[in-house]
């Protein structure tokens, strides 16, 4: 195992593959430090679980139109624009987070900075597209093993700092991350000429966007690339509100929170660059299924062993074996369906199965929670929901 983490560290070896590399750390860690605490800050704020769950339900249907819109934004206005404008405004939005005095203000900040998030990362994911060309997974998981780097190392920061300084200053900190990815960004952009951050734009009307979807309910594979990216996604989605607030509700704080998110990056960094070489030579199915698998497995036993304080914190970290085997691919998934120029008209399509997921997923888990069913009830819903992604895997096409 630890071979394939010196593997993953190593890939980038060409300057522009490791510059993808770098920011996708730097990513990774300003919004670990961000999402270590801020389910925290909602339930102090919301007083209860439940409307933690309803409040990333409504930020995520903003952010479904916005991923939506964005198959015709970015093809009126370049990446980079995009992608400068995005971190600004994360970058500022988190910071004035700290003088939030309520909920209303806190939710007109997060809106824009949830927006700018999608953005950047569709942007960041259609650069790295372009690059890789057709060797899409094994650079694919290489770029997301950097990325798990950084949101092993944001959440120990975000909880840490949380602890002994208040949820402020995560805020602060993650503010930081973020400028640092801007600075970085507009040096490789300006500085560095990298190759691969420039984008030109095109004229397209808001028109389109009916065309775009219409044919990507017509592509005759692209609606299980859905459903795996909206059921690896229901995973996180679940995973990054109630595991905060399963360990604080256990009696453990905010140090315990940032070392368990920590954590459960191991298996993600241990085993995606793996991933990713194996399904280059014998394609994403078969691990897609093994995912499902384990994570249906693995959530069974945290209804199982719910009131048991440090197994369920080993589950939640061993938990995303199963997660390391998805994640790496469905973009590359993605990307082997559609042809080189369908890309940016269809990825907004493809990607809103990610936000769909943080729609349904807080929803459900909020009524499972407002009925009195707990963190058990939401357990076997999620393992419920994998088993269900497990069988709909089997109908992969083989030649993927």
């Amino acid at each position: 195992m630890l071979r394939h983490t010196t593997l993953k560290l190593q890939v980038p070896r060409h300057p522009s593959l490791r510059a993808f590399g770098y920011l996708a750390v730097l990513l990774g860690i300003a919004q670990g430090i961000f999402f270590a605490i801020f389910p925290l800050v909602l339930e102090r704020d919301l007083h209860g679980a439940a409307r933690v769950g309803y409040y990333y339900a409504l930020i995520g249907i903003m952010g479904l139109c916005a991923s939506v819109a964005s198959t015709v934004i970015f093809r009126r206005v370049s990446r980079v624009r995009i992608a400068y404008w995005s971190f600004v405004i994360s970058t500022f939005a988190i910071g004035f987070m700290t003088l939030a005095k309520d909920i209303w203000h806190l939710a007109g900040l997060d809106i824009p900075r949830a927006i700018a998030v999608i953005f950047v990362n569709i942007a960041f994911s259609l650069f790295v597209a372009d690059y890789l060309k057709r060797e899409f997974a094994a650079g694919q998981a290489a770029i997301f093993a950097w990325s798990n780097l950084g949101w092993l190392i944001g959440p120990l920061i975000g909880g840490l700092s949380a602890a002994r300084w208040g949820y402020e200053a995560a805020f602060i900190l993650s503010s930081v991350a973020f400028m640092a990815c801007l600075v970085f960004f507009l040096y490789q952009h300006l500085i560095a000429r990298h190759p691969h951050f420039t984008h030109g734009t095109h004229a397209e009307s808001l028109g389109e966007l009916w065309s775009n979807i219409k044919a990507y309910v017509q592509h005759p594979e692209l609606g299980r690339v859905f459903r795996v990216s909206f059921g690896i996604n229901i995973w996180w989605s679940v995973r990054g509100i109630y595991i905060p607030l399963a360990i604080v509700a256990l009696g453990f704080g905010t140090r315990t929170v940032g070392l368990v998110t920590a954590g459960t990056g191991i298996p993600l960094i241990l085993m995606e660059f793996w991933t990713g070489t194996q399904a280059a030579i014998r394609g994403v199915r078969r691990y897609i299924i093994l995912g499902f698998t384990a994570l249906t497995i693995f959530a069974t036993l945290l209804g199982v062993f719910s009131k048991m304080a440090y197994v369920l914190f080993a589950i939640f970290i061993i938990a995303n074996v199963g997660a390391a085997l998805i994640e790496p691919l469905q973009n590359t998934y993605f990307l082997e369906a559609v042809r080189v120029e369908e890309r940016e008209h269809l990825y907004g399509i493809y990607n809103t199965g990610a936000l769909m997921a943080g729609i349904v997923a807080p929803v459900a888990t909020s009524l499972i929670f407002g009925l009195g069913f707990g963190f058990r009830g939401i357990w076997i819903f999620l393992a419920v929901a994998m088993l269900f992604f497990c069988g709909d895997a089997f109908f992969i096409k083989k030649r993927y």
